[in-house]
């Protein structure tokens, strides 16, 4: 049985019980969460170690007057969860399909088409870029009141015009001021989700675009921070925790806060490095992004995607602290507890590789992965 302390370990701002499957599934758990923090602590004053806020851009129903079915002047895509995946933001698009009522409908993006670096999505709609720098915008807030209004005079650091210009914009027009304190880019996670679905945890960082109410966003003051979260968060491991805790289909702030993640003290300097360089590697794989990371682009790739995501998820299981076959058991629980045994972490990953590589490719890499990282160390390649 849980005790009080194990509660407040897994759950500790809702002191809520967790609906755990089996005994070894809470053993796993109990480590995992004493060898790391979670996302937001809110009864610790220190509890938010990346210091990010979570928010949603534009819902989909009541904010649908924004929207454009066209793309025009000014406007920018409005992305929704299910445009994206792990380290990749171009999963689905618009094609031009409708399903037998003539509604439009998304389809998968080739590896084909990945594989050009031009090739960006086409969603189903757009919203005036102005909508969006007032969302997401870093500015003070009455820089975001004259942008609004459409008053773009000079505004200079004397303190015309009566605004709070703490913060020392010099001499710049409004909407130069609203453009560059606004983040380039986004980190958002698929809130629709089901612990029966290949993967439950899916975020990736995208370009600057307006986001429906299905890709909420995690708002980070620093690029690198982003890329490092975003890893942690895409692993297996991360992945296995939301599986056994996630009960229904909507990925909440309340569930999300609680989950367990590596806090950035706990990073050493090359295994920063590691991860950035990787995980760039994984995203940077169009001219945009690569412009974003600042990086060189990378040619989309599946096979080599499959190794970089092994090595990832084999790092996150050692920073995790667990042994090799607590990792195997996550990744195929019958392989370690017996043929028949009751329950499965990621049947659907495993059923698709047998279908596809006539093995658990997943398995076999991520476990190799594993044994080379506690053989040799980082991978410098």
């Amino acid at each position: 049985p849980l005790s009080s302390e194990d509660i407040k370990l897994i759950n500790p701002n809702t002191k809520t019980l967790p609906i755990i499957r089996s005994e070894k599934d809470y053993e796993i758990l109990r480590k995992i969460y004493r060898n790391s923090t979670v996302v937001w602590n809110e009864t610790r004053k220190d509890g938010n170690p990346y210091s990010l806020t979570l928010m949603s851009m534009f819902n989909m129903s009541s904010d649908s007057n924004l929207f454009y079915s066209e793309d025009g002047p000014g406007r920018m895509p409005l992305y929704e969860g299910k445009f994206i995946s792990q380290y990749d933001y171009r999963f689905n698009s618009y094609k031009g399909e409708s399903d037998s009522k003539g509604n439009p409908v998304e389809s998968l993006v080739t590896s084909e088409e990945k594989a050009n670096p031009d090739f960006e999505i086409t969603p189903q709609y757009w919203i005036d870029e102005k909508e969006v720098y007032l969302k997401y915008s870093n500015a003070d807030e009455d820089i975001k009141a004259r942008y609004k209004s459409g008053n773009d005079v000079i505004v200079n650091s004397v303190g015309q015009f009566g605004l709070d210009l703490s913060g020392n914009y010099g001499t710049k027009d409004v909407t130069e001021i609203i453009k560059d304190e606004t983040q380039r880019w986004c980190l958002g996670f698929r809130k629709i989700t089901n612990a029966t679905n290949a993967r439950t945890m899916i975020s990736s960082i995208i370009p600057l675009s307006g986001t429906g109410d299905a890709l909420p966003l995690v708002s980070i003051p620093d690029l690198n921070s982003a890329i490092i979260l975003n890893s942690n968060l895409s692993s297996m491991i991360f992945d296995y925790v939301l599986r056994c805790k996630l009960g229904g289909t909507n990925l909440n702030f309340f569930y999300f806060k609680q989950l367990p993640i590596i806090p950035p003290s706990a990073y050493a300097e090359n295994e920063e490095e590691f991860v950035i360089r990787y995980s760039k590697g994984l995203l940077g794989t169009t001219k945009k992004m690569a412009e974003i990371l600042e990086c060189p682009v990378t040619i989309w790739n599946d096979d080599e995607r499959a190794l970089l995501m092994a090595r990832l998820d084999a790092f996150y299981a050692m920073k995790y602290g667990l042994e090799r076959d607590e990792l195997e058991f996550i990744l195929d629980p019958e392989a370690v507890m017996g043929k028949g045994y009751p329950t499965q972490t990621f049947p659907q990953v495993k059923a698709n590789d047998i279908a596809k590589f006539g093995e658990y490719r997943t398995k076999r890499l991520v476990m190799e992965a594993y044994d080379e990282l506690i053989r040799g160390g980082l991978w410098q390649d």
